[in-house]
């Protein structure tokens, strides 16, 4: 459902929560970019989540990981609002690294090293409906 169809309180909770993380202001020229040059291809970085991560804080990084499934959310309506995206998208969502698992290392806020943690990372696709999946 485009953004545009949330009840307006919701659209208006969900532009709240996305407020809160530090991301918005990539969100924000994101959305700028979109409207006036229309790419084909984009790659974003949403950061909070590696700040998170070695901050040694877990809720701090478990709160990036909330913030970036909403704005990537917020995102996948945005681009279903936009006749030039709308059905036509293929979304891939993937984290630049994996993390040490807990116990090797510093723990979560650290990598690269050869544990199983790091050797994976997260990897999810969201395609529009006249997209093939072949």
């Amino acid at each position: 459902a485009p953004l545009q169809t949330l009840k307006p309180a919701a659209r208006k909770r969900l532009q709240q929560q996305l407020r809160q993380g530090g991301d918005m202001a990539t969100i924000t020229i994101l959305e700028q970019v979109l409207q006036q040059h229309k790419p084909k291809l984009v790659m974003l970085n949403l950061g909070e989540t590696d700040g998170g991560g070695h901050s040694g804080y877990w809720t701090r990084y478990t709160d990036a990981i909330q913030n970036a499934d909403k704005f990537i959310y917020y995102l996948w309506l945005k681009l279903q609002s936009m006749p030039k995206y709308k059905d036509k998208t293929t979304m891939i969502i993937v984290n630049d690294h994996g993390r040490n698992l807990d116990g090797v290392g510093v723990g979560f806020k650290g990598h690269g090293c050869p544990c199983e943690g790091c050797k994976h990372v997260f990897f999810s696709t969201r395609q529009g409906a006249d997209r093939d999946a072949s």
